[in-house]
């Protein structure tokens, strides 16, 4: 109910969620929200346990679900959107703990359009961005040698539970250099 909330109140396009949490049979009953369209993509295994994401889009925009990522068999949605009149790729992608995130999946998203923008959870840590010690999960690679900008600020996105000084940013916002100069701002919401 918070979420649909937070949907009515704020009109938000494009919606990524990650570790969704559905079965296949209530899946659709939960990802009902008025006046957007809701697509998923759960976890192959235990789907119930975590994992899985999800796009909700404004049912007003242009956008064609794009299925051309499917062959990496990762928890990823894409959909092709149109946005005053040019296509823009929106992906969301959940890497589990310890997997290794795909270079080839990543130059694949930077080829598929000129403008891209990609949200999730890769559960990877770098050094760079705060983080005690590298568990980069093949992130570091991924960003020197590709076009992609990370346009997050340095907020953490996740906190142990009970903990003030065990935090991390795992949630990442990956995008083609002419999209970051598009976005107006980044924000992470706290819980209130």
């Amino acid at each position: 109910e918070e979420f649909r909330m937070f949907l009515s109140e704020e009109k938000p396009d494009i919606v990524a969620l990650n570790e969704i949490k559905l079965s296949e049979g209530n899946a659709n009953r939960h990802l009902c929200c008025p006046g957007y369209v809701s697509m998923f993509r759960l976890r192959d295994k235990n789907p119930q346990y975590g994992g899985g994401v999800a796009i909700l889009i404004k049912n007003t925009l242009h956008y064609a679900q794009v299925n051309t990522f499917d062959a990496y068999k990762c928890e990823l949605l894409a959909v092709r959107i149109i946005m005053r009149g040019k296509p823009l790729l929106f992906v969301s992608l959940y890497n589990p703990p310890g997997n290794i995130l795909s270079s080839p999946l990543f130059r694949e998203i930077e080829a598929y359009e000129d403008e891209w923008l990609m949200m999730g959870d890769l559960n990877a840590k770098l050094v760079s961005m705060g983080h005690r010690a590298n568990e980069d999960m093949g992130l570091e690679e991924i960003l020197l040698n590709g076009t992609g900008m990370v346009v997050n600020q340095l907020i953490p996105t996740y906190r142990r539970f009970n903990t003030i000084d065990k935090f991390s940013i795992l949630d990442l916002c990956i995008c083609s250099p002419g999209m970051a100069n598009k976005l107006s701002l980044i924000q992470v919401l706290n819980e209130k």
